[in-house]
């Protein structure tokens, strides 16, 4: 039987130019898709391959409804995603543009001799990166990676390192957040949904190891989880990481579904880089969960838009072993086969506070959201060409056109994913 933990990992890139069939060259970069970040790692993600490129979209019947009940962090790996699928795009030469949907995005691909460059240079880091929860050491990154690790923070506007004077009162509320979050017995009980065993043959989830626990004990950590609350204990041992990193990282966005997928972007960019300096990174969201300690992280980084994720850098001892993937096969869907794999019942409500405009477009895509390209040709009139044009029709309404709706476009020399 494979290994989910190590052979999702382990890619020969030489395999894709074998490869002749252009379906095929996508499902192979969809490889490195699908080796994104995620909450509680649960790849909330599905692929669809089109004549295009190959659109992304949210899986819901993944979601985190108490942990992440805006689907924020869900958005966010969905970002992530797109990244990684870009970056591997350019290493093998194709230029990508990303169109904005509501739920997920089209990135168009088309060969180019001149690939992204600082996209190509991202690429080995993929398959390296792991998040480590391990205790950093107490050392401060060395001048030369601190200097390049500042300018990929100070290139992008939805990210900040929080200053050191400040560190100390972040640490408390990660701390805080533990309190009230364990002491949710929701909360733990979907934790300890995604908690494996350390040997398990599950796609997804995380293992035990991952937080330190042996193999005999990591097949009690679920019923741990469920059962007592160790706030207390996490609390302190969360906030003593959080000092003892050699820094802390916030990323900002709005709550808007593009605007989290963008953010999204930016993470796995940011999380590639650190990779390639050989420095390690681990998240600390929990303050971001709590809605009033989010508020108050947020007059602690003082920033445009509100925080989204917080992460702490260092060095440590890399990650052992990975945590599992889910197959291509198992993400990858055609029109008919995703309309039935979200079920209506498992579809919740967006965040109500965004604005009319995101609340339109939610109410009418509930779900999983797809596009399919259809060709279409008008009456030419003094006004319009006859010339065939692209339209967008829902996957869940196929009457229904999406041209109404928000879309922006990015392309690949002037993005900062």
């Amino acid at each position: 039987m494979s290994d989910p933990r190590r052979e999702p990992w382990l890619i020969d890139e030489a395999e894709f130019y074998e490869i002749e069939d252009s379906r095929a060259q996508k499902e192979f970069l969809l490889r490195y898709a699908v080796l994104a970040p995620s909450g509680h790692n649960t790849q909330p993600w599905s692929f669809r391959i089109t004549d295009e490129g190959i659109e992304v979209a949210a899986d819901y019947t993944r979601r985190l409804p108490i942990a992440d009940a805006g689907d924020r962090e869900l958005m966010i790996s969905i970002g992530a995603a797109i990244t990684n699928l870009r970056v591997a795009a350019a290493h093998f030469g194709f230029e990508s543009t990303v169109l904005y949907e509501d739920d997920g995005a089209l990135v168009a691909l088309r060969e180019t001799c001149k690939p992204d460059e600082q996209l190509c240079q991202l690429f080995s880091a993929i398959t390296k990166r792991h998040t480590n929860r391990t205790e950093f050491d107490r050392r401060g990154i060395d001048p030369e990676t601190l200097d390049r690790l500042c300018g990929v923070v100070d290139e992008s506007d939805l990210t900040r390192f929080i200053a050191p004077t400040d560190r100390a009162r972040a640490a408390e509320l990660v701390e805080r957040a533990d309190h009230v979050l364990l002491a949710d017995e929701k909360w733990r009980n979907e934790l300890a949904e995604w908690v494996r065993p350390n040997e398990s043959d599950e796609t997804d989830g995380m293992n035990g190891d991952a937080f330190g626990i042996p193999g005999p004990l990591a097949a009690f950590a679920p019923f741990l989880v469920r059962n007592f609350d160790l706030g207390e204990a996490r609390g302190k041992s969360d906030r003593l990481l959080a000092e003892h990193a050699a820094g802390l990282i916030v990323i900002t966005g709005d709550d808007d579904p593009t605007a989290l997928i963008r953010a999204g972007e930016t993470l796995e960019r940011l999380l590639l880089v650190v990779t390639s300096l050989g420095v390690q990174y681990a998240f600390l969201n929990q303050p971001v969960q709590v809605p009033a300690l989010r508020r108050e992280l947020w007059s602690l980084i003082r920033t445009p838009k509100p925080p989204q994720l917080l992460l702490r850098v260092g060095y440590a001892p890399p990650v052992r072993r990975a945590m599992p993937r889910r197959t291509v096969a198992a993400v990858t869907f055609s029109a008919s086969l995703h309309r039935d794999h979200v079920p209506q019942q498992i579809v919740q409500p967006r965040n109500a506070s965004r604005d009319r405009r995101c609340c339109r477009t939610d109410v009418r895509s509930e779900g999983a959201h797809f596009v399919i390209p259809t060709l279409r040709t008008r009456r030419a009139s003094p006004r319009t060409s006859s010339t065939p044009r692209t339209t967008y029709r829902s996957w869940r309404n196929p009457r229904r056109s999406l041209r109404g709706t928000r879309r922006t476009r990015r392309g690949m020399s002037t993005s900062r994913a």
